[in-house]
């Protein structure tokens, strides 16, 4: 039993030697020359995990650089290292080389490259038609799709008629590789259908998606419409629907 353990414990420091730098995500691999580290849209945030190997290192350093407008740091902790790369919104759509040192007890190199590409973000709507009543809200799920090995952050706006509620813009962090799912809430003050836009924003541009809401009309609904708009009625029956309207809002 004491051999089988004696063998193991120098076989793992046979590997542990010959092994080379770490890198743990967003790849895990081993690095050592031309190594691809993966796929970013111009204007993210590439972040770079490298493992220390339980002391084995303790710093890193680019030996070649990235151009200037690449925003690059350095930051240490524990068991790792993180490098995080700032792509800018108008790098060319290639791929971008550099070479690393990781010093401490030991000293090893790597060359590692990625590439910057478009079409890595997507958005689509699940459901471009909603019902629902005056002063009730209604749902769209949209599909936010991120590609890339980055997080990326999407926006999405709904450009609703005046008095409508809703959200103004809604921030949302999708994690690399992945598809999130998210739901806009529009609460209408009047009944009718109604289009209107809502946008959705990446690093890399927006999509505009035109969607028709039916509101039906409640008592309450139907009477608030003096304080919410027009859309439907003559001018000429505003005193009416002005002392409906009050009643109205008295009751609900």
């Amino acid at each position: 039993m004491f051999k089988k353990l004696v063998v193991l414990v120098l076989l793992i420091c046979l590997i542990s030697s010959v092994f080379s730098i770490r890198l743990v995500d967003p790849i895990s691999k081993t690095l050592g020359t031309n190594n691809y580290i993966g796929s970013v849209a111009a204007g993210s945030e590439l972040e770079l995990i490298f493992s220390k190997e339980f002391g084995r290192f303790s710093s890193l350093e680019l030996k070649s650089q990235l151009p200037n407008n690449f925003k690059v740091e350095v930051k240490d902790y524990l068991e790792s290292i993180k490098l995080f790369i700032t792509i800018p919104r108008g790098a060319l759509k290639t791929d971008y080389s550099f070479d690393i040192l990781m010093t401490g007890r030991e000293e090893e190199s790597a060359t590692v490259y990625f590439i910057v590409s478009d079409n890595l973000l997507d958005s689509s709507l699940n459901n471009y038609f909603s019902e629902s009543y005056v002063g009730q809200a209604a749902e769209y799920e949209f599909s936010l799709i991120n590609n890339s090995h980055a997080d990326v952050e999407f926006t999405i706006s709904p450009k609703v008629p005046f008095s409508w509620i809703s959200e103004t813009k809604q921030t949302i962090v999708v994690p690399r590789k992945s598809v999130l799912k998210q739901k806009v809430f529009v609460t209408p003050q009047f009944a009718g259908n109604q289009n209107f836009d809502i946008v959705v924003e990446s690093v890399e541009g927006k999509k505009d998606f035109s969607v028709l809401l039916n509101a039906k009309p409640t008592l309450v609904g139907k009477n608030k419409v003096f304080f919410n708009g027009f859309p439907f009625y003559s001018i000429s029956l505003a005193p009416s629907y002005f002392f409906n309207s009050l009643i109205a809002n008295f009751f609900n």
